[in-house]
């Protein structure tokens, strides 16, 4: 199946965030798991006033959610 372009380009930026939490976690010396992620993403939802970048850190914490699901 292809993706259409601003799919694309969502699919991308969902990436893009999940690895900027990741990396945050990194930093502080958390551990990088799903659930530390999630709480990033909420959080850097939560102090956005992008629209945009907001519906791309919601995005990405659905996913992860799915996937965490999907595997237990």
């Amino acid at each position: 199946m292809k993706l259409k372009q601003d799919e694309q380009i969502c699919l991308e930026n969902i990436q893009e965030a999940i690895g900027e939490a990741a990396t945050h976690l990194m930093s502080i010396g958390h551990a990088i798991d799903a659930e530390n992620i999630v709480m990033v993403l909420r959080a850097r939802s939560m102090m956005t006033s992008d629209p945009h970048q907001k519906q791309v850190l919601d995005g990405a914490c659905k996913i992860l959610k799915v996937r965490v699901k999907k595997s237990a």
